[in-house]
């Protein structure tokens, strides 16, 4: 099941919960305009009707803010597709990193991200023990996540300055490298 087609059943819950929901506030409001006086059991009933329509609205609510996270995720793949397709996409084979003009994508731990939520970029050293042995390649995002998306063996550091370079062409105003004054700048970034 694609996205679309759980936003279109997010929809009908939706549509269905609006429904119960109406019909349990008026039935409440006749239940309680009705009856000159409240007895019992249609207390209990006007009480238990007031109830399923708050949890009615919860539901409603979080379908609603559900469906509204679920838009902003969703990724238009023929986009993608046309942007590897473009005789201008970059691509580092060897770790399956594709440099398009929207995206850049990673095909070996697959992860598409836009260049604007891109902030940061840096290394962290990968020890076997005592010894580097190769430095992971890590990305911040707006949002605040964090993803190591590879990691390059320390023979093919080389490679390593021309991946930062298509970065730096690519990412206006990226952060590069890890130190405490770049942590701080990306941390007040996603503050915004």
């Amino acid at each position: 099941m694609n996205s679309e087609e759980v936003l279109k059943k997010d929809y009908k819950k939706q549509s269905i919960l609006v429904i119960l929901l109406i019909i349990s506030i008026i039935s409440s409001v006749l239940i309680y305009f009705l009856n000159d006086k409240i007895s019992g059991v249609i207390e209990i009933l006007f009480i238990l009707l007031i109830v399923i329509s708050v949890v009615l609205t919860l539901c409603l609510i979080s379908t609603y803010l559900s469906n509204r996270r679920m838009k902003k995720a969703i990724i238009n793949y023929d986009d993608i597709y046309d942007e590897l397709d473009r005789d201008d996409t970059l691509v580092f084979p060897k770790y399956g990193f594709y440099f398009t003009n929207k995206y850049f994508i990673t095909s070996k731990t697959f992860y598409i991200f836009k260049y604007s939520d891109i902030l940061w970029l840096y290394y962290n050293d990968r020890k076997n023990k005592k010894n580097v042995i190769g430095k992971d390649i890590i990305i911040g995002l707006k949002n605040g996540n964090i993803h190591n998306i590879w990691t390059i063996n320390i023979k093919e550091l080389n490679n390593l300055k021309k991946i930062e370079k298509e970065f730096k062409n690519r990412v206006e105003n990226i952060i590069i490298g890890y130190n405490d004054k770049n942590k701080k700048k990306y941390d007040e970034l996603i503050r915004r």
